[in-house]
């Protein structure tokens, strides 16, 4: 009887200590699960640097021409599919009217910038080469739009595409020439009439090639016009802008320009700076996303369909954000 009492009352100890075992095991689970759960919340909380949901609407201002409608819309597009409040204010004009609608509180992000040219906006006295460096511009637009010099009102430039919007020196595709540096002072250049006195079409081709093209300048108003003048042989050499639909057919080629006379006119989003800081790391990593995906290539075909095959630029996005996101 004692003996099967003892028996008894080891197996109840052996028992027990299995239970308490058990029960240590289920509270570690769950003790670990919840560290893992908190731990994983406080990091989306703090890498995130801004709920989509305290983010204000965002609204992009569109200026005033096709590319500034198409390029506006990608933007529109994916931040909208990623859960951001945007809308699109048309300004019905360009830069001018761009800086007062920040100044007002109508918008406050414009999808549409360009470095360089931002930068001589605010200052026209920019060295040519500064504006020529896409890296120097872009630190001097930085500084420019951080104190307020853009619509009075403190702007942070996101990170600049390697889209490229700007002029760019073209011939027929049977042409001889294919650089910059093989024009002599004979070469007959039609470009648009502030050509005479922009930086980076006669002055900067004399600045940089050595080349005084000023004798056989043909004004002409505008990319189209330019194109027909190529077509007729009346002269050599046109300016159009490098993300141009008429670029799109092959029927011309854009000259080298080894020595960098080309303004650094790169793709670069801006915001209030309100906006970005409610934002944070996501929507700057989402801007910045956006910009990266975008290719002068791109642009040039876009720019077809609208100008040329009067596609609708909603459409036109839709279709480049179904490709690349």
């Amino acid at each position: 009887m004692k003996k099967n009492l003892r028996l008894l009352l080891a197996l109840l100890a052996v028992f027990a200590l299995f239970a308490a075992a058990c029960s240590d095991d289920d509270d570690s689970s769950d003790s670990g699960s919840s560290t893992d759960d908190s731990t994983t919340d406080d990091s989306t909380a703090s890498g995130g640097g801004g709920d989509v949901g305290d983010v204000p609407t965002i609204t992009i201002g569109v200026q005033d021409f096709g590319e500034s409608a198409i390029v506006s819309e990608i933007y529109s597009q994916v931040l909208t599919e990623n859960g951001y409040d945007v809308e699109l204010q048309d300004l019905g004009g360009f830069r001018d009217l761009e800086a007062a609608a920040f100044e007002g509180g109508d918008i406050n992000f414009a999808a549409s910038e360009y470095v360089a040219s931002m930068l001589l906006f605010l200052d026209p006295d920019t060295e040519p080469d500064v504006a020529s460096d896409v890296g120097a511009a872009t630190e001097a637009l930085s500084e420019a739009l951080a104190a307020g010099d853009f619509g009075g009102t403190e702007i942070t430039a996101f990170q600049y595409s390697e889209a490229v919007d700007t002029n760019s020196f073209v011939v027929t595709s049977d042409s001889d020439l294919t650089s910059l540096a093989d024009l002599t002072d004979e070469t007959v250049l039609g470009a648009p009439q502030d050509c005479e006195e922009n930086p980076f079409c006669l002055p900067g081709l004399e600045r940089v090639y050595g080349v005084d093209l000023t004798g056989g300048f043909v004004p002409l108003d505008g990319g189209p016009l330019v194109a027909e003048a190529l077509d007729a042989g009346e002269i050599e050499v046109g300016v159009i802008f490098s993300t141009s639909g008429l670029l799109a057919g092959g029927d011309y080629t854009t000259l080298e320009d080894p020595d960098g006379l080309a303004a650094a006119d790169n793709l670069i989003p801006v915001a209030t700076t309100e906006l970005a800081d409610a934002g944070g790391t996501d929507l700057a990593a989402l801007i910045d996303e956006i910009s990266a995906s975008l290719t002068t290539e791109d642009l040039v075909a876009m720019n077809e369909r609208f100008d040329i095959e009067a596609e609708d630029a909603d459409v036109i996005a839709e279709d480049f954000v179904a490709e690349n996101f």
